[in-house]
């Protein structure tokens, strides 16, 4: 027999105009997500700069078979100007790995991954993972955390390297 699936399209104290992205589950009761948080839709013309909306990361409540919108996600993330989007975190919930990302000079978007680590219930300011993953030129986003069968940590993310199968790959 087959799998039923049911689908629930979330209102509008969650879903706007613009693209939500990256949900990922807290716990049963919380969904922390990516988005551009406004009413009406912006428009922009590709090489204006003068106005670039930014995705911060935010929280959605369940109560009973209802999501509501929480409130902005409590950690020193966000950079101005900068969209966050794919935040994991480790199997022990001390550390977040995520994305920033913005517009090069050719306008195409470039993204950088981050690690942040909790102590005493707050987060540390983000550190970049640095040259060898973030590669000059290269888009590396949507990191998730896994374990080898030697029980080492791993961080796998999707990357526009050269070396690839295709245009963007997992490394």
């Amino acid at each position: 027999s087959a799998n039923k699936v049911v689908l629930l399209h979330l209102d509008t104290s969650i879903n706007k105009p613009h693209i939500e992205a990256a949900p990922l589950y807290l716990d049963d009761q919380t969904i922390l997500y990516s988005s551009l948080r406004v009413e009406e839709p912006v428009y922009r013309y590709e090489h204006d700069t003068s106005f670039v909306p930014s995705r911060e990361l935010y929280l959605a409540s369940k109560s009973g078979d209802h999501w509501q919108f929480g409130d902005q996600f409590d950690a020193p993330f966000s950079e101005e100007g900068q969209n966050l989007s794919s935040v994991t975190f480790t199997a022990d919930g001390n550390r977040a790995f995520f994305s920033r990302c913005s517009p090069d000079w050719k306008n195409k978007m470039i993204c950088q991954l981050y690690v942040s680590t909790k102590k005493n219930d707050k987060w540390s300011q983000p550190v970049n993972l640095g040259k060898e993953i973030n590669l000059s030129g290269t888009s590396n986003s949507q990191p998730t955390v896994g374990r080898t069968s030697k029980d080492v940590e791993v961080v796998y993310f999707v990357s526009d390297r050269k070396g690839g199968k295709g245009g963007r790959d997992i490394w």
